[in-house]
């Protein structure tokens, strides 16, 4: 299966929208090969990524990256508290604490505070605002800010 058809492709290029073409058609393989794993691996659940990349028609490695797109975007990145720390896996790409915006982001989607999250996603918020209004960080005193004014 092509990536894309040259005559639509040369069409699109005339008229200055090749990148387009390019770039859509890109993202719509993608997504197929994403749904065509899937549907391999339902079918059969303990095939390993060698069949799966035999039924679908990709190397091996290209299903091993998209396994683990896949599971990186199923898994909360942050987990729920407490319980046996050891049989938790290991989420070492957001800090469990801390004032960085993706720990913001995890913690809010982790709390149940969704509007929130959408809103710094958006950009229409910033992380610690949110963080604010979600309870979780205080807003600087006044004396924070009139010490930072000295420097």
């Amino acid at each position: 299966m092509p990536f894309f058809e040259a005559g639509e492709f040369v069409k699109e290029y005339e008229n200055g929208r090749g990148d387009k073409y390019i770039e859509k058609n890109r993202k719509e393989k993608k997504e197929q090969l994403y749904e065509d794993v899937e549907n391999a691996r339902s079918a059969n659940p303990i095939a390993t990524q060698q069949q799966i990349a035999d039924v679908v028609g990709i190397s091996r490695r290209y299903v091993r990256d998209i396994g683990a797109e896949m599971a990186a975007k199923s898994e909360p990145k942050l987990l729920k508290h407490g319980g046996n720390m050891a049989e938790q896996p290991d989420h070492s790409k957001v800090d469990r604490y801390g004032n960085k915006a993706d720990y913001i982001l995890a913690r809010l989607q982790r709390d149940g505070q969704q509007e929130l999250a959408d809103q710094v996603k958006a950009g229409t918020k910033s992380a610690r605002k949110a963080a604010i209004e979600a309870g979780f960080k205080s807003p600087e005193s006044q004396l924070t800010i009139l010490k930072r004014w000295q420097k």
